[in-house]
């Protein structure tokens, strides 16, 4: 079985059937971590450690019902990787700084997020790679951002509070509705979404072309599942980065004094100038954010689901420096942000698309989402 090119729930049934352990299931993702260019996918590894974690999945007892009729978590001797923003008992959390790993030393106990997927049975590979303090812009595969307060911090180090959320990276869209418990410890149960908003042609004046075709590609495969589609003017939007960055940036700076000279150069600028922003500044700028959020909030009871593209452009060398393409990626993501709304990400033949619902309707987004995949 080659576990790189099977999907959550084909993993899962096979675990369920018991045509695969979680031993043998750890194993495969170890033999294949690692495998890009620069072979540094994970920051900490102990295979060891995560065999050991195997066996202790195995241990659990099987019963009746569940997701997947064997009464275990969805989750049961599925492997995962955690970012090492997450303290995981026993390893080191560096927060994508080399002095941070140094400075916290061996984490003593799990946080809420480890401690939630170990208890679900799931084998932790890892723990992987991120931007400097997760203060970046680039990504890929498809990906879920919960709604803002969905989980538990305890544990994880933040950049921003007001904006930072749980999320996943996932492979297939299929999967989308396995995650939501993840983060959840209450869950409505999902409604019928039947119609989306698509931003208009304004605010996409700076988008590959590339990025236009599969932006209409998507709003017809959304019709196509019987959701209705409306154009609306988002214009209002333009003042969301000059919101958002300086509040970002003044968090930031507050958790991290005293230790920007360990961090790179193009994060440390950053950190300085929210050090410089006086507490007046601040309180403006968190009232403009509340009626930023209330009017998001208005727009997507009217539309329920708002589609934007996840970046105006079809692909950022790795490696490169972004630093000037910064504020035109985050032009598209900080609306969403500064509402604290929950977040599917499509991938496309170019780039992707962004899928966002009121906050709250994460269940119903990512069964939304499921039924995309199926499609695609």
């Amino acid at each position: 079985m080659d576990s790189a090119r099977r999907n959550f729930r084909d993993l899962r049934t096979a675990l369920a059937k018991g045509s695969i352990r979680p031993s043998q299931l750890a194993d495969l993702a170890l033999a294949q971590s690692n495998g890009n260019l620069s072979r540094n996918t994970y920051l900490w590894q102990d295979e060891k450690w995560t065999r050991v974690e195997a066996d202790r999945a195995e241990a659990m007892p099987r019963g009746e019902g569940g997701p997947f009729g064997d009464g275990r978590s969805a989750f049961w001797g599925l492997p995962v990787s955690v970012k090492d923003c997450f303290d995981l008992a026993g390893s080191p959390t560096s927060c994508g700084v080399r002095f941070y790993r140094y400075l916290n030393g061996t984490a003593t106990r799990d946080s809420w997020l480890v401690a939630r997927l170990r208890a679900a049975g799931a084998v932790i590979t890892g723990k992987t790679h991120l931007h400097p303090l997760a203060y970046g812009i680039t990504g890929e595969l498809a990906g879920y951002r919960a709604t803002l307060g969905r989980g538990d911090w305890d544990g994880g180090a933040h950049l921003a509070q007001s904006f930072d959320t749980m999320g996943c990276l996932f492979r297939d869209l299929r999967d989308a509705p396995y995650l939501a418990a993840l983060f959840a410890t209450e869950a409505a149960p999902p409604h019928q979404l039947t119609r989306f908003a698509v931003v208009d042609d304004s605010f996409l004046g700076d988008c590959e072309p590339e990025i236009v075709d599969s932006l209409r590609t998507t709003i017809q495969m959304l019709e196509s599942l019987d959701l209705q589609a409306s154009r609306i003017d988002m214009s209002w939007w333009a003042e969301a980065f000059e919101i958002f960055a300086p509040i970002q940036a003044w968090e930031a700076a507050r958790i991290h004094t005293g230790h920007f000279d360990s961090i790179a150069p193009s994060i440390r600028e950053r950190l300085e100038w929210g050090a410089r922003i006086d507490d007046s500044e601040i309180r403006s700028l968190r009232q403009r954010h509340s009626a930023f959020r209330d009017k998001m909030d208005a727009v997507l009871a009217t539309h329920q689901l708002i589609l934007l593209p996840a970046t105006p452009v079809s692909r950022l060398t790795a490696g490169t420096d972004h630093s000037q393409t910064r504020a035109r990626l985050l032009r598209y993501t900080t609306p969403f942000s500064l509402a604290g709304v929950p977040v599917v990400t499509l991938p496309c033949a170019a780039g992707g698309m962004q899928l966002a619902a009121a906050r709250g309707h994460d269940e119903a987004l990512l069964q939304l989402a499921a039924r995309i995949g199926a499609t695609t």
